[in-house]
C-alpha cells in the first residue's frame, strides 16, 4: 500500500477505536447512572431529587458563559496545528485559559446572586432552602473547575485521542458514584453530599486532562507571554455565535424543566426530572458519538477538501442516526417495563408519556450533531445562532401558552420541547448545510426521513416483541431488549443505508 492509503488506513483504525471507547464508557457510565438514580431518589426523596437536575441546567447556563470561549478553542488551536503553526497554536492556547480565568471571575456575581434567590424562584421543599444553596455553590464551582481545564481537553481532538478522553470521563463518573454511595449512604441524605461527589470527581478528572495533555502535547504549556488579545477576541467573536445556540439549546429543553418546576407541584416536577435525566443521558451519548468525527472533520476542512467534508458528513449522519433509531425506539418500546423495575411505584403513566414524548428529539439531534459540530470548525454559526435563538424565544413563549391557557399540564412542556427541537434539528439543521456546503438538499434531508422512518419500523417491531413477552424481572428485560435491539439493529441498518445516496 502506498503512504496515502496507509494514511487511511491509520485514520479508520484510530476513528473506530475512539467510537468503541465512547460507546463503551457511555454503556458503563449510564449503568453507573441508572444504578445511582434510583438510589438518590430512595435517599432524597423524589420531590428534593427533582432539584438536583434544575441545578445541573442552571450551572450548564453558565457554562453557556465559559463557551465562549471554549466552543471554538479547539477548533482553533487543531486548525493551525494542522497548518504546522506551532506558535499560533500555543498563542491559541494559553489565550483560552486565561480567557476562561477571567469568565469565572466575572460570573462570580450572578453566581452569587442566584444562589441568594434561589428559593424565590424555584418550589423549594420545606427545610431543604440552606442545603440547595450550599449545593449550588458547589455547582457552580464545578463549572468554573471545569471551564478551567477545558483548554487542555483539546489535544485529545488535536492529537485525535479520544478513547484517552473515553477513560478520563470513566475515571470521574466512577469517582462520583463511589462518593455518593459513601456520602448518602453513611451520612444524613442531603443536596450538599451530591454536591461534593460532583466537585470532587470533576477536579479528579480535571487533573487527569492535564496530566495527559502534557504527555501528548509537551510543547503546549500556559504561559502569560504567549497571551494574545487578538487570539481571545477571535475566539469570543467566534464563540460567542455558537453559545446562542447552546441558549437556544437551554430554552427549548432545560428551561422547560425549570418551568414544571415553577408552575406544578414539586412531584410532578420530580417526575419531568427524572424523564429530563433519561433522555439527558441518551442526548449524551448521541453528542458524543458526534465529538468522535469532528477531529476528521476538521482536518477535511483545513485541507480544502470540501467534497470529502460533505460525503463525511452524511455517512456521519446515518451513522448517527442508526444507533439514534435503535435506541430511541427500544427505550419507547420498553419504556414503562424499564420505568417500573428502575423507579417502582414512581414510574406513573405520566412519567412513561413524558419520557416517550421527550426522547423523540434524540432522533433528530443525531442527524444535526455532526453538522452543528462542523459549522463550529468551519466559523460558519451566526445566522443559524441567530435563527436558533429566535426559536428558543419562540419556544418559551409556546410553553407558557401550553402553561396559562390549555390546562394540558406538565405534558404539555413535554410536547412543545419535542416539537421545537425536531423542527429545528430535523429540517432548519440540515438546509443550513446544503447551503454552506452548496449541495443539494437531499444530501442531508433524505437522511433524516430514513432516520424516523427506521425508528418507526423499529419501534413496531419492539412493542410487537413486548406484546408476546411478561416482563416482571430485569433479566426478563434484558431478554426483551437485547431480541428488540438485534432486531431494530437490522432494520435500521436496511432503511438507512440501503439505496443510493444523494448527491
Amino acid at each position: 500500500m502506498n503512504e496515502v492509503t496507509l494514511q487511511k488506513v491509520g485514520r479508520s483504525r484510530r476513528t473506530g477505536l475512539n467510537l468503541l471507547c465512547s460507546v463503551a464508557e457511555h454503556l458503563i457510565s449510564g449503568g453507573i447512572a441508572l444504578l445511582l438514580t434510583p438510589f438518590l431518589i430512595d435517599r432524597l426523596g423524589i420531590e428534593t431529587y427533582g432539584l438536583y437536575p434544575i441545578v445541573l441546567e442552571l450551572s450548564a447556563v453558565f457554562g453557556i458563559v465559559f463557551g465562549v470561549v471554549n466552543s471554538t478553542s479547539g477548533r482553533y488551536i487543531a486548525v493551525e496545528e494542522e497548518r504546522g503553526s506551532a506558535d499560533g497554536a500555543q498563542k491559541y492556547f494559553s489565550s483560552a485559559f486565561f480567557a476562561n480565568a477571567a469568565l469565572g471571575i466575572v460570573a462570580l456575581v450572578p453566581m452569587g446572586a442566584l444562589v441568594a434567590l434561589s428559593d424565590r424562584f424555584l418550589n423549594v421543599p420545606r427545610g431543604v432552602a440552606q442545603e440547595l444553596r450550599i449545593f449550588m455553590i458547589l455547582a457552580f464551582a464545578t463549572v468554573v473547575v471545569d471551564a478551567l481545564a477545558s483548554a487542555f481537553g483539546c489535544v485529545y481532538y488535536i492529537t485525535n485521542r479520544l478513547d484517552l478522553r473515553s477513560g478520563q470521563q470513566l475515571v470521574s463518573a466512577a469517582l462520583k458514584a463511589i462518593l455518593l454511595a459513601l456520602l448518602l449512604g453513611i451520612f444524613r441524605p442531603s443536596l450538599v453530599g451530591v454536591g461534593v461527589a460532583i466537585l470532587v470527581s470533576v477536579a479528579a478528572g480535571s487533573l487527569v486532562q492535564i496530566l495527559v495533555a502534557r504527555k501528548l502535547t509537551p510543547a503546549f504549556s500556559v504561559s502569560l507571554s504567549s497571551f494574545s488579545f487578538s487570539a481571545t477576541r477571535r475566539l469570543m467573536a467566534s464563540g460567542l455565535w455558537y453559545s446562542f445556540n447552546r441558549v437556544a439549546a437551554f430554552l427549548m429543553g432545560g428551561a422547560m424543566l425549570i418551568m414544571a418546576n415553577s408552575f406544578f407541584e414539586s412531584s410532578v416536577s420530580g417526575l419531568y426530572s427524572v424523564a429530563f435525566v433519561v433522555v439527558n443521558a441518551l442526548s449524551g451519548v448521541v453528542m458524543t458519538l458526534a465529538a468522535v468525527f469532528v477531529p476528521v472533520s476538521a482536518k477535511c476542512f483545513a485541507r480544502g477538501e470540501r467534497n470529502r467534508l460533505r460525503d463525511s458528513l452524511a455517512r456521519d449522519e446515518k451513522l448517527i442516526g442508526c444507533f439514534a433509531a435503535v435506541a430511541v425506539s427500544v427505550s419507547i418500546g420498553f419504556g414503562g417495563d424499564f420505568l417500573g423495575l428502575w423507579v417502582g411505584e414512581e414510574a406513573s403513566r405520566l412519567l412513561v408519556a413524558i419520557t416517550s414524548t421527550l426522547l423523540v428529539p434524540v432522533l433528530s439531534l443525531a442527524c444535526a450533531a455532526p453538522i452543528i459540530n462542523v459549522a463550529m470548525v468551519m466559523d460558519r454559526t451566526r445566522r443559524l445562532s441567530l435563527f436558533f435563538l429566535g426559536g428558543g424565544i419562540l419556544t418559551v413563549a409556546a410553553a407558557l401558552f401550553s402553561v396559562f391557557f390549555t390546562g394540558v399540564g406538565v405534558i404539555g412542556l413535554a410536547v412543545v420541547s419535542c416539537l421545537a427541537q425536531v423542527l429545528w434539528y430535523s429540517v432548519a439543521v440540515p438546509i443550513f448545510a446544503c447551503r454552506v456546503l452548496e449541495c443539494s438538499p437531499k444530501v442531508f434531508l433524505l437522511p433524516v426521513l430514513r432516520v424516523f422512518a427506521a425508528a418507526a419500523l423499529s419501534l413496531g417491531a419492539c412493542l410487537a416483541i413486548n406484546g408476546i413477552c411478561d416482563i416482571k424481572s430485569w433479566f426478563g428485560l434484558a431478554v426483551a431488549v437485547g431480541c428488540s435491539a438485534t432486531v431494530s439493529s437490522v432494520i435500521s441498518f436496511f432503511t438507512l443505508f440501503y439505496g443510493k445516496s444523494a448527491k
